[in-house]
């Protein structure tokens, strides 16, 4: 028990020094607020709502107006694109790429990357598709490529990784595809090519480093907040941030629940 109240006492520590950071060093300091759209993602389908990546969670998404369906996707032994964070799939305790879709399909509610653009198409939602470990997966990015085209769905969707040589590759192969380059720190974001069109930090990086938003702007990027945990995705951290002229963020529930709409601008 005491272990548990000194763990939770740390986590209210830094909570509250955060926001007391916020308070004297950045709120004291901001001077605009934004009127623009912020863009309301949901990260796996609101995965706090539902099973997360799964099309009743996608529904629901559509449901609650998402500007945008986000998830990952990873490629079977059978080269079939499906739609999920996780490198093991635990029911059988196996790697992705060791399974064939069919026998995924059987015991899971994971679905392929087809049925969620089909899914987003039906519903006129954009999808922000996150390239999990591409080198695990022969032509994923190919294979993704190829299904967008079938889909006539190229033209709606934003491509995200952590890796730049992903993103490198799908501008090779069309430069009209908007890309996403997800960053940890954004210590680097001046090094990014102008290629890229959005940089997705962890919202604690926004809170840490407050004027991160405009230098980021000023290079010409748009800047997308991705929850790490829970502690950092509330209402006061959130609202600091569209004070900031964040462009959006990929949440695990709707944004309305963060904010009123005067403060999201719309």
């Amino acid at each position: 028990m005491v272990k548990k109240l000194n763990k939770r006492g740390k986590y209210l520590f830094v909570f509250s020094s955060l926001l007391l950071y916020i308070y004297i060093y950045c709120l004291e300091s901001t001077k605009y607020s934004s009127n623009l759209k912020v863009l309301d993602l949901a990260h796996r389908g609101y995965a706090l709502k539902n099973e997360e990546s799964t099309i009743k969670a996608f529904k629901y998404a559509i449901n609650q107006n998402t500007d945008g369906l986000e998830f990952d996707i990873r490629q079977t032994k059978d080269n079939i694109i499906i739609v999920t964070h996780n490198h093991k799939i635990n029911i059988f305790n196996k790697k992705v790429e060791e399974l064939d879709y069919n026998k995924i399909k059987k015991h899971t509610n994971i679905p392929t990357f087809k049925e969620v653009v089909q899914l987003a198409k039906k519903h006129d939602k954009m999808i922000w598709v996150e390239i999990k470990d591409s080198v695990l997966y022969n032509k994923i990015i190919d294979n993704m490529l190829i299904i967008l085209t079938e889909e006539n769905y190229i033209n709606n969707v934003i491509v995200q990784s952590f890796k730049l040589s992903d993103l490198k590759y799908i501008y090779q192969k069309n430069k009209n595809i908007k890309l996403f380059k997800l960053e940890i720190f954004g210590y680097s974001y001046d090094s990014i090519p102008r290629y890229i069109d959005y940089i997705g930090l962890p919202i604690i990086a926004g809170v840490i480093n407050c004027n991160i938003i405009k230098k980021i702007h000023k290079l010409g990027y748009k800047v997308i907040f991705w929850r790490e945990n829970s502690l950092f995705e509330n209402k006061y951290f959130i609202n600091f941030l569209i004070k900031k002229q964040a462009d959006g963020f990929m949440l695990d529930k709707p944004l309305k629940f963060f904010v009123n709409k005067e403060e999201q601008g719309v």
